[in-house]
């Protein structure tokens, strides 16, 4: 048994990427792209035009389970190149995941992937414990979707409308359109504008001043050469880009920035918890490593929120991979435990096993 929990693999599941690993590990062995590349159709020659790229992950779920287990069945044989009925099975989901997908995957790794032992944990409490906390509160921006999230002694707090579709992919999408505003070549490949927006793209504070000093004192624009040898030329959109996170109406059918919904989200917490949680703030999700992320987030809160909220706001930025890592510290944690679905568990009670074991 103890062999079992030694190589319990962790995967984190994301619309834009795969991260998988050993629990013996400090980061993700592997982190490769989870769009599956599919040809359309079956012929003997073939052309760029008979491949599609399939997203199995859209908004924070999963659409295509097909194409979800060729991800998986990916990171054990070929990153891994393991067995997976060898090992106990750690996967994070998103605090939106419903009762029946939950269900789907503990069938799939069960009955596809003939697994020892699985969990099912959620990416935004996986992020706290990877600070050592299980009490906060946490924003976590990824690529589809942000969710606002209390946390008490490892379990989420319901409250309404903790999320929004706001996230990674909105950015990259307003770039671009703010790149074909201004006169530029409309770029169909979204890991490009990822690329660029992860690299050059940033918040501040005091945003009016910078956009004014920009149009007045332009830098030098920035020069990308795109893959087919054509120029990108970019300046000033680097910076209006990130803006709808905290005004999403500029381009999105959306008002409220992250700011308001992580206060709406506060509100709706029990007093007496109000505090403990706010002190405990953990901005977290790819998309939150914008630069001046979280600067700007404590800015706009302050403005909205009362006194006794702000002087209280103690914000912890998390590491990269902290959803990965934190399944690392609940699996190590659950050795010799019941946390565990086990075979006999699955064999007994079926898919639903989940519900009971892992909530």
């Amino acid at each position: 048994m103890n062999n079992i929990y030694s190589h319990s693999i962790i995967i984190d599941n994301g619309s834009a990427f795969c991260r998988v690993g050993y629990s013996s590990d400090n980061i993700p062995k592997y982190s490769f792209p989870s769009p599956v590349l599919r040809q359309k159709y079956s012929r003997n020659q073939i052309s760029e035009e008979d491949y599609l790229i399939k997203y199995p992950i859209q908004n924070s779920k999963i659409v295509d389970f097909d194409t979800m287990e060729s991800v998986w069945h990916n990171a054990f044989y070929n990153y891994l190149n393991t067995i997976p009925d060898e090992s106990s099975i750690l996967i994070t989901s998103y605090l939106s995941t419903q009762r029946k997908e939950k269900e789907k995957i503990t069938q799939i790794m069960f009955e596809t992937f003939n697994i020892s032992q699985f969990n099912i944990q959620i990416q935004s409490i996986l992020s706290l414990i990877s600070s050592g906390k299980t009490t906060g509160f946490i924003v976590d921006s990824g690529n589809d979707t942000t969710y606002f999230v209390p946390i008490y002694q490892g379990y989420k707090l319901n409250i309404n409308d903790n999320f929004c579709n706001i996230a990674g992919k909105s950015c990259s999408i307003y770039l671009n359109h703010l790149f074909t505003q201004s006169n530029q070549k409309r770029i169909e490949n979204l890991e490009i504008l990822d690329y660029i927006k992860e690299q050059y793209c940033y918040l501040t504070q005091e945003t009016q001043q910078e956009l004014q000093n920009q149009l007045q004192d332009p830098f030098k624009p920035i020069v990308y050469e795109l893959p087919d040898g054509s120029h990108l030329q970019f300046g000033i959109q680097i910076l209006q880009s990130p803006q709808i996170i905290y005004n999403p109406n500029i381009y999105f059918n959306t008002s409220l920035g992250y700011h308001q919904l992580a206060l709406n989200s506060i509100e709706q917490i029990e007093s007496d918890l109000k505090i403990p949680l706010l002190r405990n703030t953990m901005i977290s999700g790819g998309n939150s490593f914008i630069r001046g992320f979280s600067e700007r987030f404590i800015f706009e809160f302050n403005k909205i929120s009362d006194q006794r909220y702000f002087e209280q706001l103690n914000i912890t930025k998390s590491q990269k991979f902290s959803a990965w890592i934190g399944g690392c510290i609940i699996a190590n944690l659950a050795q010799n435990s019941n946390l565990w679905i086990s075979r006999n568990d699955y064999d007994e009670y079926g898919p639903n096993i989940v519900q009971i074991k892992c909530f």
